[in-house]
């Protein structure tokens, strides 16, 4: 499963080369992929709509279009969005997985492929709709998580350090193999419960949290 940093990576790339351009044709190969939305009404409130910016909220990449609604993706376990469509990349997929195609009209495609079928569409006006979204924690990448904040979080948390950061409602996008990390720099083990540590050693997992994460990105 693609982890935060790599979700971020795809949607600072995405960012660079289909910001602006306008949607001529859509095609959905696999309709049960499409969540809040039908085929037809999918089809319909994206065709002609130009993509005005591309924003991440946990694992999740936000593609805001000209008519206010959002193009919401979820790779799922095995999910890649690949832009553009060239012998290269076409190398390293397989075209029958290829679930969405966006088709701009300069031609060039933005394809979402997916093996194992757990990834999600979805097309909404408000990012909230969605329910994964909805109950997500503060986002580790950003400027208002800050050591003092998360002092104030873990302080009173009765859980494991591990299953705690591990808790999309708590901090969104931490997958297994960063908070592993995380507490192995950190010297701490993953079953002491959350309210034993001291401010220093929050510190110290705040600092291993940012170190590891930014090393990724």
């Amino acid at each position: 499963m693609p982890e935060l940093p790599e979700v971020e990576t795809i949607k600072r790339d995405l960012q660079k080369k289909i910001k602006g351009k306008k949607i001529k044709n859509v095609v959905v190969n696999i309709d049960k992929i499409l969540k809040k939305t039908s085929l037809k009404e999918f089809v319909t409130k994206v065709e002609n709509r130009i993509i005005q910016e591309i924003n991440r909220r946990g694992k999740y990449i936000i593609i805001n279009l000209d008519s206010g609604e959002k193009l919401i993706i979820h790779l799922g376990m095995t999910g890649l969005l690949i832009y553009p469509i060239d012998q290269k990349s076409m190398a390293n997929i397989i075209p029958k997985h290829n679930h969405l195609i966006i088709t701009f009209t300069d031609d060039n495609q933005l394809v979402f492929n997916d093996v194992r079928r757990f990834g999600k569409v979805y097309l909404v006006c408000d990012i909230n709709e969605v329910e994964g979204v909805a109950k997500l924690g503060i986002e580790p990448l950003d400027e208002n998580f800050t050591q003092e904040v998360f002092i104030r979080m873990i302080r009173k948390k009765k859980n494991k350090i591990k299953s705690l950061l591990m808790k999309q409602e708590f901090i969104t996008g931490l997958g297994n193999i960063y908070v592993n990390e995380v507490l192995h720099r950190s010297n701490i083990h993953p079953l002491r419960v959350a309210s034993s540590f001291t401010d220093e050693e929050i510190g110290k997992l705040f600092r291993e949290i940012k170190s590891v994460l930014s090393e990724v990105e």
